[in-house]
C-alpha cells in the first residue's frame, strides 16, 4: 500500500480485508450484533407484553428470584442478570455451532434452534426450578390458586402459557437466523473483527437496558416548582373500620405493576386503601360496578366486598398492537433476507433496531400501571411472597402496640412539603405510616431519624412523635396512612 495512505483509507481497508486477503462482508460487522441484541429484546418484550392478547402472565426474572430467594420481586436485579446471562449463552451457543460448521445459519435453522430451546426450557429447566424453589406459604382467606409454580411447560398456567413461550423462542431463533444469514460472507474473518462484533453487541444490550432502567416509573424524576409555599395536606380516601384484626397486626404496603391484560383475583382482603402512582387500576366487585383509580388518586375498599379482581384494562389495545407488532417486524426481517446488496443491510439493521426499541419500551413499564394496596393486616410481621410476578411486598411495619377497641377511621392523605419546610404530626392519635412518593425526606419517629427516598416508608406507634423534613430543593410528596379512633356520633 502507498506510504501516503490516510488513516481513513487504512481503516476502510482493515474492515474489507481478512487475514488471507479475502473481502469481508461488512454487513456482518453490524447485522450480527444488532440481530443478537434484537433477538434478546424481542424474547423479553414478547413475554412481557403478551398478556394483552389474553395469554397468562409468565414469570421470567420473577420466577428466577422465587427459586433462589423464595420471593417474587420483578424489580430485583439478580433474576434479571441470570435471565439475561442465559439469553447471551443461548446466542453464543448458536454462533459456536455455526463456527464449528455444525449448522448453516438460516431462518430455518434459527427457528429449529428456537424450538429446541423451548423444549429444553419447558421440559428440563422449569421442572428443575420447581424442584429447588422453596415452598410459598399460602395467603390467608379466599385467594386464587398460586399460578407461579414452576412445572413442566408451565401447565399450572394453562396451555396458552406454553404457546406464548413457544412464540417467544421462535421469534428469538428466527431473528438470530435472519440476521446471521449472509450468503456472501466468507468463513475467514479479519483479525479483531470478532472483538468488534462482541463490543457492538455489548453496547447494544447495555444501551437498551439503560434506556429501560432510566425510563422506569420507579426512577423517573420530574422537575417541580420549588417556589416557597406552606405545607399542604389533602385527604384522598377515608373509610370506617369497625375494629382492628385480633392478635398481632401490622401496617403493610403491597405494590402491583400490571401490564394490560394481567389480572389478579378474585380474592378477599381486609379494609384497605388503593393509591395509584402511574396508569389506572380497575377494581371489580361482584354485583357492583367496576371502580377505576387514576394516577394520584385513591379509594377506600371495604372488607364487606367478598372478593375483588384488580386489572389493568386501560391501554390494552395499544399493548396488543405492540405484541402483534413484534411478530410482524420479525416476519419482515425474515422477508428482508431475500434482498441483496446495500438495501438488505440497511433494512435488516433498521428492523433490528426497531425490535430493540420495541422490547426496551415494553421493559420500561411504559404500558404498566403502578399502585399500592395499603392496609392494617393480621400476622404480617414478615413479608410473604406474592403469587403473581407483578406484585411484591414493599413495606411491613413492626407489630402495632395494643390499642383500644374500635371503631376507627382509615385515612390516606397526600402531604406536600416545600423545600426546607417541616411537617409535624406531633403525637399521633393512632398508628400512622408515611410513604415517600417523590423526593427525599428526613423522617423523625420517636427518638430516631432516618432518610427515605421514593417508595420508602416509616411507621409511628400511637402516641409517638412523627415529623417529616424536606432537605431537598424540590417539593417533597408523601402519603400518610393513619388509623384513628372514630369520634362518637
Amino acid at each position: 500500500m502507498a506510504s501516503g495512505a490516510s488513516p481513513v483509507h487504512l481503516l476502510a481497508f482493515a474492515f474489507r480485508m481478512g487475514d488471507d486477503g479475502s473481502v469481508i462482508d461488512k454487513q456482518a460487522l453490524l447485522e450480527r450484533p444488532l440481530g443478537a441484541a434484537a433477538a434478546g429484546f424481542t424474547w423479553l418484550g414478547w413475554l412481557t407484553i403478551c398478556p394483552a392478547l389474553g395469554v397468562p402472565t409468565v414469570g421470567t426474572a420473577a420466577m428466577v428470584n422465587r427459586a433462589i430467594f423464595g420471593v417474587i420481586d420483578p424489580n430485583f436485579w439478580v433474576g434479571w442478570v441470570i435471565l439475561i446471562a442465559a439469553l447471551v449463552v443461548a446466542i453464543l451457543v448458536f454462533f459456536v455451532l455455526e463456527r464449528a460448521h455444525l449448522v448453516r445459519v438460516s431462518i430455518r435453522t434459527g427457528v429449529i434452534y428456537g424450538a429446541a430451546l423451548w423444549l429444553v426450557a419447558g421440559v428440563v429447566i422449569m421442572p428443575l426450578i420447581g424442584t429447588i424453589a422453596p415452598p410459598t406459604p399460602p395467603l390467608s382467606g379466599v385467594q386464587p390458586p398460586d399460578p407461579m409454580q414452576a412445572t413442566v411447560m408451565m401447565y399450572s398456567l394453562g396451555p396458552l402459557a406454553s404457546v406464548a413461550a413457544l412464540i417467544a423462542w421462535l421469534l428469538f431463533g428466527a431473528t438470530l437466523g435472519a440476521t446471521g444469514r449472509t450468503p456472501e460472507r466468507r468463513d475467514t474473518f479479519p483479525g479483531g473483527s470478532g472483538t468488534r462484533i462482541w463490543r457492538f453487541l455489548g453496547v447494544a444490550i447495555l444501551a437498551g437496558f439503560a434506556l429501560a432502567v432510566m425510563s422506569s416509573p420507579t426512577v423517573q424524576v420530574h422537575a417541580t416548582n420549588s417556589t416557597l409555599s406552606p405545607v399542604t395536606v389533602q385527604t384522598l380516601a377515608q373509610g370506617p373500620l369497625k375494629n382492628l384484626p385480633p392478635g398481632k397486626v401490622c401496617f403493610n404496603i403491597l405494590e402491583f405493576r400490571q401490564l394490560p391484560g394481567a389480572a389478579y383475583g378474585p380474592h378477599d382482603h381486609p379494609p384497605l386503601v388503593v393509591y395509584t402512582l402511574h396508569g389506572t387500576v380497575t377494581i371489580s366487585y361482584p354485583e357492583a360496578a367496576a371502580r377505576s383509580v387514576g394516577p394520584g388518586d385513591a379509594a377506600f375498599i371495604p372488607a364487606l366486598v367478598p372478593a375483588i379482581t384488580q386489572d389493568n384494562v386501560e391501554g390494552r389495545v395499544g399493548a396488543a398492537a405492540i405484541a402483534v407488532g413484534l411478530i410482524a417486524v420479525v416476519i419482515l426481517l425474515c422477508v428482508a433476507t431475500r434482498l441483496r446488496g446495500g438495501r438488505r443491510s440497511v433494512i435488516t439493521s433498521g428492523l433490528s433496531l426497531l425490535l430493540i426499541a420495541g422490547g426496551a419500551l415494553v421493559l420500561t413499564g411504559a404500558t404498566s400501571n403502578d399502585y399500592y394496596f395499603i392496609a392494617a393486616r393480621p400476622g404480617c410481621a414478615h413479608p410473604a411472597a406474592m403469587p403473581v410476578p407483578f406484585g411484591r411486598v414493599t413495606f411491613w411495619s413492626s407489630d402495632l402496640n395494643p390499642v383500644p377497641a374500635g371503631p376507627y377511621v382509615e385515612t390516606l392523605s397526600a402531604i406536600t412539603v416545600p423545600p426546607g419546610a417541616r411537617y409535624d404530626a406531633l403525637k399521633v392519635p393512632g398508628p400512622e405510616m408515611v410513604i415517600v412518593v417523590k423526593g427525599t425526606a428526613t423522617v423523625d419517629v420517636g427518638d430516631g431519624t432516618r432518610q427515605l427516598s421514593g417508595g420508602g416508608a416509616a411507621f409511628a406507634q400511637a402516641g409517638e412523635v412523627l415529623a417529616v423534613v424536606n432537605p431537598g430543593g424540590d417539593n417533597l410528596e408523601v402519603l400518610s396512612f393513619a388509623v384513628t379512633p372514630r369520634p362518637p356520633i
